[in-house]
């Protein structure tokens, strides 16, 4: 199944504008990396496809491409390179 490809991304924005972002499809939040940026304002990181970041920037909040999806892909290449060897991976 294939699934669409994903950014890394940084969004900040207010408490309002960032509730309920984990019930926006394409969006999968990084754990603990909620930062708190001032009164009432946030920054929290995830990978995002391009529809999640067209609903977040609906929302008010700013979305910044930290890795562009090629990127993702590429380090992802990488880090799986020989996954499906018959190999045990030290």
């Amino acid at each position: 199944m294939a699934t669409d490809p994903v950014a890394l991304v940084a969004i900040a924005g207010t408490s309002a504008q960032l509730r309920g972002l984990t019930n926006i499809e394409g969006l999968h939040l990084a754990h603990h990396s909620d930062t708190r940026t001032g009164p009432d304002r946030f920054r929290v990181s995830g990978y995002a496809t391009a529809a999640a970041r067209d609903e977040i920037d609906a929302r008010g909040a700013s979305v910044e491409v930290l890795e562009t999806e090629e990127e993702v892909a590429g380090r992802l290449d990488l880090a799986y390179a020989g996954a499906d060897d018959d190999e045990p991976v030290a």
